[in-house]
């Protein structure tokens, strides 16, 4: 393992020997240094940095920086091997090489930046210099902190990708403005490749081995012109990959989303509001669930639809899950109206090849599903606020068990409310019939559909989910004629489609 982590980490296959006085001897291969048993350093490929650890100060420090690293770093915290030393390893998304990573730890971070070190460092499992100790693995364990550390090596590109350096057909390039176009093509190949982890000079080596008709472009520029021309390629992609980090696998979005609604109940929700946010963020997960993305599209009135609130609530419940970080919404570049909401669901991404889900001890055991049946539809015109039983006493009928249960146990199920609110909810759903009492213990009823529409007609809001659904399709489409008339009348020759 200690060989394998110092050749994960290294960007150049070498060891540094160190001595007993912590003074550098000299560069050897990895393997040699590994079998010799003695301290070694080496020096991290782009992109992962090490934080020196050596006080309690440094440790407090640490706290803060990962604190503030975006969603797509890992961190690899170890012990050196002496008594309150260590190292927090920073393995950065694509694009982030060492000196961003060092300006974004400087701008969110107060400290020293000459902890951050990029130069020799002692990998995980190295042998300390003057004790019989080694750099011990404090989180996470051994075969995660691998993966993470492996999934900074540059890998190959895909075949498409390669295709378009060597095709001599123009016709196979990438389009600007529905042309062919040379320079768009190899910044494709380079934003590419800078997700692929490569380096500068691999790019440029690769420029300079390929004959195709978009390297053409590099080739035409005078000689002292094609570095520069080249930096400034690598330079926009690397930005626009920092900008962009790149989304998870449909299997890996699915878990991320899975564990996200385990974990609904565990987030402080206000008492008033609370609610109608829980329900707009389940909706929320339920679309990026079916599409398997992170980062789905969604309307307003879609959310209403899902969520059982009205467009309003729905609204405000996206700013509301904003402000509290659970969600974010990227600027929009129209505001047309009638036009869905982008948003991504902040997920913690923690590890590079899968996704590993936390603890759902506290998780809400409910019968969401029956909400969601087509054959017991009308539970969900029970459930609507106003004039229905409300979402509130939905969560409180979700959280009683088919068995007779004590209060306080449904209450530490419901949560984020009080025994008294929950005892008003239980008295409400005793009457509707959806929940009897024996002492003082509560059971469920899930209703026949022959009384759960005889209810619904009672309190008057049989259909309301249905009309509602009904009057939200008609006001998107008269939306949707309104924007495509305005877009016609400002460009005729424009499509809709496109």
């Amino acid at each position: 393992m200690a060989l394998a982590f110092a050749e994960a980490i290294a960007k150049n296959g070498r060891a540094l020997r160190i001595d007993a006085q912590n003074r550098p001897v000299a560069w050897t291969d990895i393997a040699t240094a590994v079998r010799d048993g003695g301290a070694y350093a080496v020096e991290p490929r782009q992109g992962i940095v090490a934080l020196d650890l050596d006080s309690d100060a440094d440790w407090a420090w640490a706290q803060r920086v990962r604190a503030a690293l975006p969603d797509a770093f890992r961190v690899v915290l170890t012990h050196s091997g002496r008594r309150g030393h260590g190292h927090l390893w920073i393995i950065g998304a694509p694009g982030w090489g060492h000196q961003h990573i060092k300006s974004l730890i400087a701008s969110h971070a107060e400290g020293d930046r000459r902890q951050v070190r990029s130069n020799a460092t002692r990998p995980p499992l190295s042998p300390h210099r003057s004790e019989d100790a080694r750099a011990e693995l404090v989180e996470p364990d051994p075969t995660t902190a691998l993966e993470w550390f492996k999934s900074a090596m540059p890998r190959a590109l895909d075949e498409d990708t390669m295709r378009l350096l060597t095709t001599r057909d123009l016709e196979d390039l990438r389009r600007h403005h529905r042309k062919p176009a040379r320079g768009v093509t190899l910044y494709t190949v380079a934003c590419a490749a800078v997700h692929a982890r490569w380096t500068f000079d691999d790019f440029r080596s690769t420029l300079e081995a390929s004959h195709g008709v978009a390297v053409d472009k590099y080739r035409e520029q005078p000689a002292e012109s094609r570095l520069a021309y080249a930096e400034k390629l690598w330079t926009d992609a690397a930005a626009w990959v920092r900008e962009n980090p790149p989304t998870p696998s449909a299997k890996l979005a699915r878990a991320m989303l899975a564990d996200l609604g385990r974990r609904i109940s565990d987030h402080a929700w206000t008492a008033r509001t609370g609610t109608t946010d829980r329900a707009v963020y389940t909706a929320l997960i339920e679309i990026a669930t079916e599409a398997a993305r992170i980062d789905p599209t969604a309307s307003v009135r879609q959310l209403a639809d899902r969520s059982g609130v009205g467009k309003n609530a729905a609204c405000t419940a996206l700013s509301r899950l904003t402000n509290m970080g659970l969600i974010e919404r990227p600027k929009q570049r129209s505001a047309a109206p009638g036009r869905a909401t982008a948003v991504r669901l902040v997920a913690p991404l923690t590890t590079a090849e899968g996704y590993v889900p936390g603890d759902t001890s506290s998780s809400l055991k409910g019968v969401r599903e029956l909400l969601m049946s087509p054959s017991t539809d009308t539970l969900g015109d029970l459930f609507t606020n106003g004039s229905g039983l409300g979402l509130p006493c939905r969560e409180t009928w979700e959280a009683l068990s088919d068995e007779f249960t004590k209060t306080r146990e449904v209450l530490a199920r419901r949560g984020h409310t009080t025994i008294r609110t929950l005892r008003g909810h239980l008295n409400r759903l005793e009457q509707a019939g959806l929940a009897e009492r024996s002492g003082q213990t509560w059971r469920r009823i899930v209703p026949s559909d022959e009384a759960a529409e005889r209810l619904a007609r009672l309190l008057g809001v049989m259909g309301k989910r249905h009309r509602r659904a009904e009057l939200h399709e008609r006001e998107r489409t008269a939306y949707q004629q309104l924007f495509v008339a305005e877009f016609a009348d400002s460009d005729p020759e424009a499509s809709w489609a496109s």
